[in-house]
């Protein structure tokens, strides 16, 4: 069988690989099976299983026909696997936000929708990929967005991990909510903070009275506060949405939220392989999309209270 570390030494190679569809369908099953393949009816491992050269295969043990995508991101794809990695590594390889005409025209492929639905997954991917919460010393901010879309309010909060010693930043998370609130507070450190880290929060409500025993509470102090987090929420409000009362609808704040975190997230790795090998694992390890393409989102559910 087939282990996950194929990749080449170097990007050249890297894109050569994913011309071969026979190299890249051995790729995704070493990546889905890493132990031997396992059979989703009987649920019987092969370590030495060989696959055909095509997406199906009959388990040995039970006979059961299943496809190497059923039941992860790429479940029902019609198009080559190579197609589908040759899109996750141009996202790896992405220095700014792939828009979906982007995407489309480095793939070659004419129908607009299609890219639109395969960018949908991969956001969903990326999202797997980077949902490791911030631990250790956490600076936390929000800033106050209006969506003149919606004619609505929200609050974006912000995680950053700094190491205080040196001043070097690791983890970031984003997420909005629609209010400032102890509870939406408590929510987002669920979500986004690990437990026991010590938090650094702003010297204003709700913070300043805020307590909680999972985590190590510091208020704000000159001599803590490194401005880390502020510099990249202003970042972001720059980049992506150019100025905070921007027209934008919530979902595409969202999505925008993601893109920014998985592009400066991606930085912590040592080189882009490593991070199109952290792609394609979320990959198969991602159920299909459901029909509702909102509840894909896990924290969607606090966010709108």
């Amino acid at each position: 069988m087939l282990c996950l570390k194929m990749l080449p030494e170097t990007l050249d190679k890297m894109e050569h690989l994913l011309r071969d569809e026979n190299w890249c369908r051995n790729y995704f099953v070493s990546a889905r099976w890493p132990e031997g393949f396992t059979c989703g009816r009987c649920h019987r491992d092969t370590i030495n299983y060989m696959f055909p050269e095509s997406n199906l295969t009959i388990c040995p043990q039970c006979g059961h026909t299943s496809s190497i995508t059923s039941g992860t991101l790429l479940h029902g794809t019609k198009k080559k696997i190579s197609q589908w990695l040759m899109a996750a590594w141009i996202i790896c390889t992405s220095l700014d936000r792939l828009s979906i005409r982007g995407l489309q025209q480095k793939l070659k492929i004419e129908n607009y929708q299609t890219v639109r639905n395969w960018m949908k997954k991969l956001q969903s991917a990326k999202r797997m990929a980077d949902s490791k919460t911030c631990m250790g010393f956490v600076e936390i901010e929000d800033c106050l967005l209006f969506s003149r879309k919606e004619n609505r309010e929200c609050h974006l909060f912000t995680a950053l991990e700094v190491n205080v010693k040196n001043n070097v930043t690791g983890r970031l998370r984003m997420f909005h909510c629609n209010d400032l609130s102890p509870a939406a507070l408590q929510r987002f450190l669920h979500y986004c903070v690990e437990e026991n880290s010590t938090v650094l929060f702003p010297d204003r409500e709700p913070y300043a009275s805020f307590l909680s025993n999972r985590y190590l509470s510091i208020t704000e102090s000159p001599a803590l506060r490194r401005g880390a987090v502020s510099h990249l929420v202003a970042s972001f409000l720059d980049s992506q949405l150019h100025h905070p009362s921007s027209v934008f609808s919530l979902r595409r704040l969202e999505t925008l939220c993601d893109e920014f975190c998985f592009q400066e997230n991606k930085k912590l790795f040592p080189d882009t392989l490593a991070v199109f090998e952290n792609l394609v694992t979320s990959i198969v390890k991602s159920p299909p999309l459901p029909a509702d393409s909102s509840q894909t989102h896990p924290e969607k559910r606090w966010r709108d209270t």
